[in-house]
């Protein structure tokens, strides 16, 4: 039996600060080279994600989990249908002010 894939939603505060961090590497590296492959990685997770939506560690949320992408978390919820992401986290960031 094939397992059934999951939508990806963004929910709009995660869409944000996925593109202020983008955003931050084009100006920086004055190029898109580790934006564009930022991006490409986390979209390859993800399309595991909508078959396999356990993979991420459980957060101690009812149905939300976390997993890494290289400096960054990323939070999701595992809904019937779809998974929603939820944050995207600065892994180097102060753990106190961690969403999760």
């Amino acid at each position: 039996m094939a397992q059934k894939r999951r939508n990806v939603i963004w929910h709009s505060k995660a869409r944000a600060e996925f593109a202020t961090i983008l955003a931050f590497f084009r100006e920086r590296n004055g190029s898109n080279d580790y934006s564009r492959r930022l991006l490409q990685g986390l979209r390859r997770k993800l399309e595991i994600v909508r078959v396999v939506p356990q993979m991420g560690e459980a957060t101690g949320r009812p149905d939300e989990r976390v997993m890494p992408h290289e400096n960054y978390m990323v939070v999701y919820r595992i809904r019937p249908n779809e998974i929603e992401i939820l944050a995207v986290w600065d892994a180097r960031r102060d753990p106190e002010a961690s969403p999760f």
